[in-house]
């Protein structure tokens, strides 16, 4: 496994990426939530074995600082930011074992809670924010004989209740994939099929209106082990409006230009004159 502990940010305006500060553990498999203006890296695994741990980064001083630590180590998880602020953390891999546990974390209090469980246990699933509930999407389980196999369930958490409920489920399972929302819909990128053992370039789109997925344009090529976010580019510059030739206010714009050069001639070629009387 590749571990790292430096982030990578990408500036949209000028279409660069830079590195920032190391986080304060080399990690791997873990999840990245954004809340109140901070990025919290939480759990995962490194040499060591499963990580408890969590971290939070503030730009403003491009600095990481130790948060209370989860009360049971886990990667392969998935997080979430609720409305309210606080983070969700689903599934993952804990005590050699897909789980069904959830935890929730408030960024005001620097505290973990329990939440009900999932009805399924996963992990290499993904988790985002729609309409202000939770969806769990995809990943893989444990099967009878102790093989991985896809999980097509989606789970759909409501912080109001507290509660679970079941969506559509997937058309295709994948783990390791990309999930982001927008334009009040989700959509789910490439991942890895257990079923078929293949990676997957297969666009999957969810509209909670109608609880339907459907397929959408694949991606170029094939992709596993991929986050990705909903981005707002700048946007591009105008270009310049440039007047036709002929037109009245372009050949006022020669006359003007014409007569400026005339009159630098005028005073480059006449020397000044002194009279003698």
């Amino acid at each position: 496994m590749t571990l790292s502990s430096i982030p990578i940010r990408y500036d949209p305006r000028f279409n660069t990426w830079l590195h920032l500060a190391s986080m304060r553990q080399r990690r791997t498999h873990f999840s990245l939530a954004a809340s109140g203006g901070r990025l919290f890296a939480i759990g995962g695994r490194n040499v060591e074995g499963l990580l408890a741990t969590t971290e939070s980064y503030l730009p403003s001083s491009n600095t990481w600082q130790m948060r209370t630590p989860m009360d049971v180590p886990r990667c392969c998880h998935s997080s979430a930011t609720l409305p309210s602020g606080d983070i969700l953390v689903t599934g993952g891999y804990i005590n050699c074992a897909y789980s069904r546990s959830v935890a929730c974390y408030s960024v005001e209090t620097d505290t973990w809670t329990e939440k009900a469980s999932m009805e399924t246990p996963r992990g290499w699933h993904c988790s985002t924010t729609l309409g202000g509930k939770v969806y769990v999407v995809g990943g893989s389980q444990l099967g009878p004989g102790g093989e991985r196999v896809d999980v097509l369930s989606v789970e759909v958490f409501s912080p109001e209740s507290g509660s679970w409920s079941r969506a559509a489920p997937l058309p295709l399972g994948v783990s390791t994939a990309g999930l982001s929302p927008l334009a009040e819909k989700l959509y789910l990128l490439g991942g890895w099929n257990e079923a078929e053992k293949r990676y997957k370039a297969a666009v999957q789109k969810y509209d909670p209106a109608t609880d339907s997925w459907s397929m959408a344009e694949d991606l170029p090529e094939p992709t596993v082990g991929v986050s990705c976010c909903t981005l707002t580019l700048p946007p591009r510059p105008a270009p310049r409006r440039q007047q036709h030739r002929n037109t009245p206010a372009h050949e006022e714009q020669q006359q003007q230009q014409q007569a400026a050069k005339n009159r630098s001639r005028e005073s480059s070629v006449a020397p000044s004159q002194t009279i003698t009387t």
